[in-house]
């Protein structure tokens, strides 16, 4: 049987691994399960794993948390800004890395309602379906981003990246706008 590994170590740029490493050494340190899920995700194993440059590129990074409740995902978040390397915005799940990249922290697992929905602090009236991400982090790649020291992170493998977006795709459905392709 194969080891689901892809190595990219040196093909990263070094702002992105910065933010990637902070991450994982602060879930790591709270005993906090995560992946790296949506388009960046797509980059690392298309583009920077089997040099295929992709449609378009992504300027934040979403990152799955496995937490059971909302205090655990608060803690998580507090504790990188305390760092000193993140921000908190406006946004409830989404932080800033050094002023420049977008960090968005999904919750997901025992976090999650029996229907598969979050619901948003702190009105809880902003409701994200979060089906499949627990298959999906199951399923997961391991991927190496860095030799020396090792840097090794889970990502969502592309079967598991085309069913979230479906049920992303199918969440926002029928507000979401479709974007039209035009032909020559």
């Amino acid at each position: 049987m194969r080891e689901n590994f892809l190595n990219i170590s040196g093909k990263i740029e070094r702002q992105k691994l910065e933010a990637l490493e902070e991450i994982a050494n602060t879930a790591n340190s709270e005993d906090i399960p995560f992946f790296i899920v949506g388009a960046t995700a797509r980059d690392l194993i298309i583009e920077k794993g089997h040099n295929i440059k992709p449609f378009r590129a992504t300027l934040d990074i979403d990152i799955g948390v496995r937490v059971p409740d909302w205090s655990q995902y608060n803690k998580l978040k507090e504790r990188l800004v305390e760092t000193g390397k993140f921000k908190k915005t406006k946004e409830y799940q989404k932080l800033i890395f050094k002023g420049s990249i977008n960090i968005d922290l999904i919750p997901f697992g025992p976090i999650a309602d029996k229907m598969g929905n979050i619901k948003w602090p702190p009105e809880k009236e902003i409701v994200m379906h979060i089906n499949g991400f627990e298959e999906a982090f199951t399923n997961s790649q391991t991927v190496r981003l860095r030799d020396d020291p090792i840097l090794d992170i889970n990502i969502v493998t592309l079967a598991g990246l085309a069913v979230m977006k479906i049920v992303s795709w199918n969440d926002g459905y029928p507000s979401r706008v479709r974007r039209q392709v035009v032909s020559d």
